[in-house]
């Protein structure tokens, strides 16, 4: 059938360095602002060189502070109780010279994510 032709592999690996190949899309959903050491993750990635990067749901600070500040996350009711967690905020220009080897050719808002701090997505190639 045609859906097994193009059917994907699904694979776990312990590691980035695991990978064997060059993926032709990386996808950052949400994840880099709760991440310590974000930028080391993202540079080990690059260097699988993939054409297409998709960093969607990032928080990103205000112009007015350029430092990578922390946050408290609270949510209500997101799994059924109250619970808050560390979020970490990313200028926007240190995300642009993460990804300086890239073009950002689209940029977008989602209506679900939070409006404070500002959250988008980009679409690097």
């Amino acid at each position: 059938s045609i859906a097994n032709e193009y059917a994907l592999p699904i694979a776990f690996y312990e590691s980035i360095e695991g990978l064997n190949f060059s993926p032709d899309i990386l996808i950052f959903s949400g994840v880099l602002s709760y991440l310590p050491d974000f930028k080391e993750i993202v540079n080990s990635a690059l260097k699988l060189s993939p054409t297409l990067v998709i960093v969607d749901r990032q928080a990103l600070s205000s112009a007015s502070d350029s430092s990578r500040s922390w946050w408290l996350q609270y949510e209500e009711n997101y799994y059924g109780e109250p619970l808050s967690y560390p979020i970490q905020l990313m200028p926007f220009a240190e995300l642009m010279s993460i990804f300086k080897d890239y073009v950002c050719v689209k940029n977008w808002r989602n209506d679900f994510d939070a409006v404070i701090p500002d959250h988008q997505g980009f679409l690097f190639s």
